[in-house]
């Protein structure tokens, strides 16, 4: 990322991203994803990653990201499951 790219999350105070299309289509990452998940954890931005397909538990969510070389925490995804519970 540049320089005023990161000026411009600096007025961010948080994200909510959708996985699916976004991060990854099927099994593969998209371009850009894990770059901006890398910038956000270093500047310290939070985040939540929401899916609104709750066949999989965070846990297997983590597992899934991490096999695109994505390495998030499981409370940091947000199912449509837990949503509702």
């Amino acid at each position: 990322m540049q320089d005023s790219d990161l000026e411009r999350l600096s007025s961010i105070n948080a994200f909510i991203i959708d996985m699916d299309g976004v991060l990854y289509t099927g099994q593969q990452r998209l371009p850009g994803a894990r770059m901006f998940l890398t910038c956000l954890q270093d500047e310290g931005i939070p985040f939540i990653l929401a899916t609104n397909n709750s066949t999989l538990t965070p846990q297997q969510y983590v597992a899934k990201l991490a096999g695109m070389g994505i390495e998030v925490t499981e409370d940091r995804i947000l199912t449509s499951g837990q949503a509702t519970a």
